[in-house]
């Protein structure tokens, strides 16, 4: 017997798969943040998008920010993208400074002054002791911490950070014998009666 080629026809289909849920619609940048101090961090607000069948939902951690600077005073675009969408919204940073009469000031970049949005009071509303004072009485915990700067052994030797530590230890809280004058912590010792 001869062998025979037989011809087997086939059909060849291709699917395509199409989503017919909904599709994104444009999204919402909900309370954002837009007042900052210089190289304060930045702080992503809630995104919420918008679907075609009126479903909203959270896509915070799905987005991009980008166009933004909160090194240096000025007014800022904060561009948001999601997918194919893309809004902005304007941020101002400035820069907080304390001024001699006991009030705080806003520098422009022009270098004005300009009214606070904040006042001293609104800083010490956050206080720890909830006072806008260490306490009179008592022990008070009070945090000194001292800072290495890049620069810092230009002036001083490294070798010698240890005893830059102490000696900055024993002028917050040294006795008045141990430094010849009034510690910050004697001073407010004697100063307090005891």
């Amino acid at each position: 017997m001869k062998n025979k080629l037989v011809l087997i026809p086939t059909v060849s289909m291709l699917f395509t798969f199409v989503s017919c849920g909904p599709k994104v619609v444009g999204f919402n940048i909900i309370k954002p943040k837009t007042n900052y101090l210089v190289n304060e961090k930045f702080e992503a607000p809630k995104v919420e998008a918008k679907f075609s069948d009126g479903e909203v939902k959270d896509v915070s951690k799905e987005v991009a920010f980008s166009d933004y600077n909160l090194s240096k005073v000025g007014e800022y675009e904060v561009k948001v993208t999601y997918k194919k969408y893309v809004e902005t919204y304007t941020i101002k940073v400035d820069t907080l400074l304390y001024d001699i009469d006991d009030k705080y000031i806003i520098q422009d970049e022009s270098c004005n002054k300009v009214k606070a949005k904040y006042t001293y009071e609104d800083y010490f509303a956050h206080n720890v002791y909830e006072l806008n004072c260490v306490p009179s009485t008592g022990d008070a915990n009070l945090l000194v911490v001292p800072v290495w700067l890049s620069d810092s052994s230009n002036y001083i030797d490294e070798d010698k950070k240890e005893l830059v530590r102490e000696d900055i230890k024993t002028v917050y809280f040294g006795s008045d014998t141990e430094t010849g004058w009034e510690s910050v912590s004697s001073y407010y010792h004697k100063d307090s009666f005891g």
